[in-house]
């Protein structure tokens, strides 16, 4: 699920009638869909948290990281009723961190964010990706032996530039 906008394009696309919703007070008039037609999309969701004492309060980091609820108390009622029909043991208020899978995805996107931005523009050991399983997200992968040149440009910001000369095409500096 992507920030807000998957949320309300769920809603919209699912929706047969139009009101004003029972959790939110601003009496807006709008698409409508009961609490229950968001089930399936949040029981994988909920599935990523566990209870955690030093963690923090599910809907403070359902609203922190995903941004889904305008608002913390609709957060609450709405998250409230899909913990209960869904017999999940966790409370909205309840203190909860990632599970280990996902901090696990979280700490290797910022190594590779790091590296592609600083150390090498290409990933040439994909094993990490395939073990999280982001594999799926590559139609094709390549692979090139050494014996097989490899070329790589550089683009400038305006087209009257000099080129780059080959000891100018590494990763930028830090500075």
């Amino acid at each position: 699920m992507r920030k807000t906008g998957e949320l309300k394009q769920f809603i919209k696309v699912n929706s047969t009638e139009k009101g004003t919703c029972d959790y939110f007070s601003n009496g807006i008039y709008s698409e409508l869909l009961e609490v229950g037609e968001l089930l399936d999309l949040f029981a994988e969701f909920i599935n990523i948290f566990k209870p955690d004492l030093n963690g923090k309060p599910l809907l403070e980091l359902i609203q922190s990281d995903w941004n889904l609820f305008s608002g913390e108390i609709e957060c609450k009622d709405i998250l409230h009723d899909i913990l209960l029909t869904l017999n999940s043991k966790l409370k909205p208020l309840e203190n909860v961190s990632y599970v280990v899978e996902i901090l696990d995805c979280i700490l290797y996107w910022k190594e590779l964010k790091e590296k592609i931005e600083w150390e090498k523009r290409f990933l040439t050991n994909i094993d990490k990706l395939e073990e999280l399983g982001w594999n799926i997200i590559f139609e094709k992968t390549f692979q090139w032996s050494k014996s097989e040149p490899f070329y790589r440009g550089s683009l400038h910001y305006s087209g009257n530039q000099k080129e780059f000369e080959k000891e100018d095409m590494g990763c930028p500096n830090k500075n």
